[in-house]
């Protein structure tokens, strides 16, 4: 008896060594080739744009919902729609200004615009220009290229050109730039690559955005890597020792930059490259299931029967919901009227949560 009970410890020891290391070794992640988006999704909002006659979207970027009203931009320029997809106003002018961010200032009813390189525009909802500042800067070349707005905090990110003083050489520089709403500078923290425990190359960066985790508060910088070599494996080596990442982050007053945007159940990333789509991938991994999905053709829609998702765009600080955008002959399946190449439909995405 005492012998068969033996055995059986060392077996079960032995399986639960064999799982660890599995684990350890990523055997027992999932990982698939293809996705639907209802592997992620827990329910996709279609919201046709409507505009003027003689009038069309090509592109959006930077969707963001408050109350009844869903802003964007396209082409550089801000746009006001209800939350149904009818046109309300164009809120900026692309002869005065070409927008490269803004957040919506719930508590005013108001839209602080980043454009032309260190101007700062306060419109009202209507499209009224209420106000026009002029970065203050000691540095050349400085330039605001993304903005969030946290806890009544405006969170910019931000590049300037310095002269290093031991070579004389002109250096670049990337920082987060923390202000009250009126643009009053309160801290300024630097941006870092986040530690993946492994060697790691410089690479030119697109322009990171600014998003808060929201099982830990820490506010973040991301960019998506030129390459889905290493992400599952970056992945996990993060999980395992997340308090320790985040905890050292603001103790030194930086800002870490992740390969992926944090939500509270999935890591997501894209990367979308015109010039080469050999490059491109979609990217995905549920803690809940443990499985990670590493794609070259994006997600399938299986909601509207729309195709291929390449690109999912995050429209809240904490990626609850993500958006993607469709023309033409992609909708001709659940909107036979919108598929004339002006017409468009914005889809919002309801990120699975639990």
């Amino acid at each position: 008896m005492k012998r068969t009970f033996g055995i059986l410890l060392v077996v079960l020891a032995i399986g639960c060594a064999k799982t660890i290391y599995e684990r350890v070794n990523n055997d027992v992640v999932k990982t698939f080739m293809t996705g639907v988006l209802s592997d992620i999704a827990d329910e996709v909002i279609a919201i046709p744009l409507e505009l003027p006659e003689g009038e069309f979207i090509e592109k959006v970027r930077s969707v963001r919902k408050e109350g009844n009203n869903l802003f964007l931009i396209s082409n550089e320029v801000l746009y006001r729609f209800d939350k149904a997809g009818k046109f309300i106003c164009r809120i900026t002018n692309p002869e005065e200004i070409q927008v490269a961010g803004y957040v919506v200032y719930q508590t005013k009813r108001e839209l602080i615009v980043l454009g032309n390189k260190d101007d700062i525009f306060y419109y009202s909802y209507d499209g009224v220009l209420l106000e026009k500042k002029k970065l203050k800067s000691d540095f050349q070349h400085h330039q605001m290229s993304s903005v969030a707005l946290y806890r009544d905090r405006i969170w910019s990110m931000e590049e300037y050109a310095s002269i290093d003083a031991d070579t004389g050489s002109l250096r670049i520089e990337k920082a987060v730039v923390e202000y009250d709403t009126s643009f009053n500078k309160i801290t300024t923290r630097s941006l870092s690559p986040v530690d993946l425990g492994r060697a790691q190359f410089a690479q030119v960066y697109p322009i990171p955005r600014l998003a808060v985790a929201d099982h830990s508060g820490m506010l973040y910088a991301y960019v998506p890597s030129t390459t889905d070599e290493y992400l599952l494996q970056d992945t996990l080596s993060l999980k395992n020792r997340w308090e320790d990442a985040t905890r050292d982050a603001w103790q030194e007053q930086m800002v870490s930059l992740f390969p992926f945007c944090l939500g509270s159940r999935f890591w997501i990333a894209n990367y979308q490259q015109n010039g080469d789509q050999s490059l491109n991938y979609s990217y995905c991994y549920d803690f809940k299931n443990d499985i990670s999905w590493q794609k070259s053709e994006g997600w399938r829609d299986d909601f509207y029967q729309t195709g291929m998702i390449n690109d999912l765009d995050s429209i809240d600080i904490y990626n609850h919901s993500y958006c993607f955008f469709k023309t033409g002959k992609e909708l001709e399946t659940s909107f036979p009227d919108k598929e004339n190449e002006l017409q468009a439909v914005l889809f919002i995405v309801k990120i699975k949560q639990a």
